[in-house]
């Protein structure tokens, strides 16, 4: 697996404010795992809840979570 940063999550974490810990709690995950999606290590998998939790924290839309996801067309 191509590990790439996750600049797009990085960048609006840091734009609203938002410390690792901030999105740790705000979404039951250890700061490891935040740690590991800003890597590109994992992409989260949320169920509906979280997955809203999360849209509402980032101040995004569906589209908006999605973007900050998605994976460059050359890293499978």
């Amino acid at each position: 697996m191509d590990v790439s940063r996750n600049d797009e999550f990085v960048n609006r974490r840091k734009e609203l404010k938002l410390r690792q810990q901030d999105v740790a709690d705000a979404l039951g995950v250890t700061t490891r795992t935040v740690q590991k999606w800003e890597s590109g290590e994992h992409i989260p998998e949320f169920s509906p809840d979280k997955m809203a939790d999360f849209c509402r924290l980032f101040q995004v839309d569906i589209d908006g979570l999605a973007a900050i996801f998605r994976q460059p067309p050359n890293s499978q």
